[in-house]
């Protein structure tokens, strides 16, 4: 029975590992496996590739470039006149954020504060809990399905350069195809994914809280002296809180990043979808691709951050209840122990974006105020472009 939660510590620890070494090119040296070198030139590859197409995003977008030489440097917009610098700045906003991921991910490796979230998630030991299993089974589905995903978008946004083209453009169009696939190959292992890493484990966070405030629930119903057991529940919940906030320095730093390029990102992809003509081929993808933006940053996050906050609350709250009724069984010094502990523990925040907009309901919906009212002032200055370019054409 003693081996039991290390098997379980193993199981997540082996899945994880595997899951870095064979699904991505990322480099890390705190795995329980070795890396091989070439996920280290591949990652480089990688990141030159997403960085160019932050260059190819000024050059297209600031500069009038012949359609033919735009198509050879690989602009997949050129047929979407309307939209064209559109596409490409949500396209600079991912691969910026790729950017930061890729170098905070680096950072990692030099930094063993920036190392806690993966050694404090394969401690993970809640794996009989079907639906933390499940929600394991479930983030690891989503993260090879966004992988797909992501790869067969990239492709797509090709495929109308295609059509009625000589076979130079096509050869050109369908490297170009090729390159994009493996820059997004790179967006969604080094910002999407870890977004779903970090849901699935502010999930188990949330769970571990509900487990102890049962715990509490319970010793509110039994009759026996259980200061002892509630001492030491009181030290698992504040050992959880600090290994949480060790995780912090690295999610905080990623889940800001994420955030904010997933906002501006899912504005305009939702003004696109919606508000725009577009053929059938780009509206299928801009939809994928807002499923995907949806999803890593600016949904699922705050969903299981704000889960992990109601369960933090209902501990605290059954806490503050055995404290007030069960007071007459504890000695002074664990009386003063427990009033100082539930005092520490108001207002304290869980996971938070910038450190400060803490992952809630509230905030969730704040956010979604904000999209909103964003959303109308980008259709606002569409439609006033669009007078403006009808006058002078009149």
């Amino acid at each position: 029975m003693d081996d039991e939660p290390n098997q379980r510590t193993d199981y997540f620890q082996n899945q994880l590992t595997d899951y870095f070494i064979y699904y991505t090119f990322l480099e890390l040296n705190y795995l329980s496996k070795s890396v091989s070198n070439c996920h280290h030139y591949l990652s480089i590859v990688g990141l030159l590739i997403v960085t160019s197409y932050v260059i190819r995003a000024l050059i297209f977008t600031q500069f009038t470039i012949k359609p033919i030489i735009a198509i050879y440097l690989g602009d997949y917009a050129t047929i979407l006149d309307n939209i064209h610098d559109t596409v490409w700045f949500i396209n600079c906003l991912w691969c910026l954020c790729t950017i930061y991921c890729w170098k905070l991910i680096k950072q990692s490796n030099c930094s063993i504060k920036k190392q806690q979230w993966f050694k404090l998630l394969i401690m993970t030991n809640l794996s009989p809990i079907k639906s933390v299993r499940l929600a394991f089974k479930l983030s690891f589905t989503c993260m090879k399905l966004s992988t797909i995903g992501g790869i067969l978008s990239a492709l797509s946004l090709h495929l109308p350069q295609l059509v009625n083209s000589d076979p130079l453009i096509s050869l050109a169009t369908t490297i170009n195809g090729l390159i994009a696939a493996f820059g997004s190959f790179n967006v969604v292992t080094n910002c999407v994914n870890f977004g779903i890493i970090f849901s699935f484990y502010a999930f188990t966070i949330g769970q571990k809280f509900q487990l102890i405030s049962k715990l509490f629930r319970s010793y509110l119903i039994d009759q026996f002296n259980c200061e002892k057991t509630i001492t030491i529940k009181v030290n698992q919940l504040i050992v959880l809180l600090q290994d949480v906030n060790q995780t912090l320095n690295f999610w905080s730093q990623l889940n800001s990043c994420i955030f904010i390029c997933t906002f501006f990102a899912q504005i305009l992809i939702l003004y696109l979808v919606f508000f725009v003509s577009l053929n059938l081929i780009t509206r299928t993808v801009l939809i994928a691709l807002g499923l995907i933006n949806l999803i890593c940053g600016q949904s699922v996050t705050f969903f299981t951050g704000a889960y992990a906050r109601i369960k933090f609350d209902e501990c605290r709250k059954q806490l503050n209840r055995i404290i007030f009724i069960r007071s007459n069984q504890f000695t002074i010094n664990s009386k003063i122990k427990l009033i100082v502990i539930s005092d520490y523990l108001i207002g304290r925040k869980l996971f938070t974006v910038f450190e400060t907009l803490e992952m809630n309901n509230l905030n969730y919906l704040m956010v979604a105020i904000e999209t909103a009212s964003h959303l109308l002032l980008v259709i606002i200055n569409s439609n006033k472009s669009t007078i403006k370019i009808n006058q002078s054409t009149s």
